[in-house]
């Protein structure tokens, strides 16, 4: 069953997945590509029950491998952020050399 308010829906899934699967997968372009043909408005996008109900949801079978696949996303997005804050802080410093030399 899935329970709509304003701008919310809360929806859960009928059987158990792993921890992260469900989040990676329902950010994915491919459930956005199928969100995007059935919202409506203009200025506040919005999606009704019943065209939620219409989106296919595709998943493995076998909770292991589900767990893997999240897993490999979140160690993948710690990747990133990791990797994100070392560019940051070479820019800082680079920043404060640039300051140096010209000031």
């Amino acid at each position: 069953y899935i329970v709509a308010g304003l701008h919310t829906i809360v929806a859960r899934p009928r059987r158990k997945m792993a921890k992260f699967f469900w989040g990676y997968y329902i950010n994915s372009s491919i459930y956005h590509n199928q969100l995007l043909r059935l919202m409506q408005g203009t200025k506040v996008a919005s999606i009704s029950k019943s065209n939620l109900q219409k989106t296919y949801v595709t998943y493995p079978d076998n909770f292991v491998e589900q767990q893997k696949i999240g897993a490999f996303f979140k160690q993948l997005d710690n990747t990133i952020a990791l990797h994100q804050r070392k560019l940051k802080k070479l820019q800082n410093i680079k920043k404060a050399y640039l300051n140096e030399m010209f000031i």
